[in-house]
């Protein structure tokens, strides 16, 4: 899940150019049908309220008018754990964690098996041409029961560095875009934001989630230039 990378160690570093190369390599063996295989996904929080941004919060005003109210600039309590699924031609699966439920090795393995049945149903001879699954190295992603659902699932796992928000599609780019979106609107229970997130994801182009893949193996190309430094401080 995308918080900014921690101060990458030598050893991140290496690890990070190093998985860059394979999926570039990978991209490179071909270019022409790498995004088809791609899918992509991870879990975020989603806050009934989210304060805006400086630059969404400039206001035009006269010299003269009075300074505009402060209001607290903390994300409001009510959130809900999001696990969002999608590939180049758009989304694939959305679930909301339960309240009260941890997310552990045991669900997501269950939605894994969601997954499964999502591409079959939405994405007609995906599976057989061969699903490349990307996720971050979360505990619960690394899991023996997790790990042995994309075995029956019959994805293959492509490898994700430590601390590279920077190089996960939904971090850089569909989590980012959402939540800027949702960033300043207030929603008053969970419906109301499931509504919202839904209506967004479903309400962007084909193109929009195609350009959140293809931009990977460029971020690569970034991050073997910079020796495996943060692309995104």
């Amino acid at each position: 899940m995308g918080s900014l990378p921690r101060n990458l160690t030598a050893h991140d570093r290496r690890q990070r150019v190093a998985t860059s190369r394979e999926l570039l390599d990978l991209y490179l063996s071909d270019e022409h049908n790498f995004s088809k295989h791609v899918v992509t996904g991870d879990e975020t929080w989603i806050h009934y309220w989210d304060p805006e941004s400086k630059m969404q919060s400039k206001q035009w005003k006269h010299a003269s008018s009075p300074p505009p109210r402060k209001f607290r600039t903390q994300p409001s309590a009510g959130k809900i754990m999001a696990t969002i699924f999608w590939d180049s031609n758009g989304l694939l699966l959305i679930d909301y964690l339960p309240a009260k439920t941890t997310m552990n090795g045991e669900y997501y393995a269950n939605l894994l098996l969601k997954l499964h049945n999502a591409i079959k149903q939405k994405r007609r001879g995906m599976l057989t041409a061969g699903v490349w699954l990307l996720h971050d190295n979360a505990p619960v992603h690394k899991s023996m029961i997790a790990q042995q659902a994309i075995h029956e699932c019959g994805f293959l796992q492509l490898d994700h560095p430590a601390y590279s928000p920077d190089l996960a599609p939904s971090d850089y780019y569909l989590f980012r875009n959402l939540k800027s979106y949702l960033r300043g609107q207030r929603y008053q229970d969970d419906e109301a934001l499931k509504s919202a997130v839904e209506n967004w994801l479903e309400g962007q182009s084909a193109e929009f989630y195609s350009a959140g893949i293809a931009s990977l193996p460029e971020k690569c190309r970034k991050c073997i230039e910079l020796q495996g430094d943060n692309i995104e401080k």
